[in-house]
């Protein structure tokens, strides 16, 4: 669940979100919707045995203590549907954007 103290950015008049301060515990270092962006063929991301087709936001996320970096895959109210965990911010992104096309220029910087 998204933790109290979002912050509200807009990227065009169009597409308005809040990005959450924590998500799971982690801080939310950047978000990015998924409106209008593809996903590439075959990119469900599967988790507990089940696939996510297309979540509403993605989060890049980072537990306190921890260096490794959490791609949180989250519906449209922000719960956490899944996630991958990358050694870099550069690793984490480059999944992001192999599984869905065009979300590099989404990114928006959290809290």
């Amino acid at each position: 669940m998204a933790k109290a103290g979002a912050i509200q950015k807009t990227l065009s008049t169009m597409e308005q979100f809040d990005i959450p301060a924590e998500l799971d515990g982690a801080k939310v270092m950047q978000a990015a919707p998924l409106q209008g962006v593809p996903a590439s063929l075959g990119a469900a991301v599967l988790m507990n045995g089940g696939a996510i087709d297309h979540p509403a936001f993605l989060a890049m996320c980072q537990y306190r203590g921890e260096t490794d970096y959490y791609l949180f895959y989250c519906s449209g109210e922000w719960s956490v549907l899944g996630a991958g965990r990358f050694e870099t911010l550069e690793a984490a992104l480059s999944s992001a954007q192999s599984h869905y096309p065009g979300v590099d220029h989404k990114w928006v910087i959290g809290a």
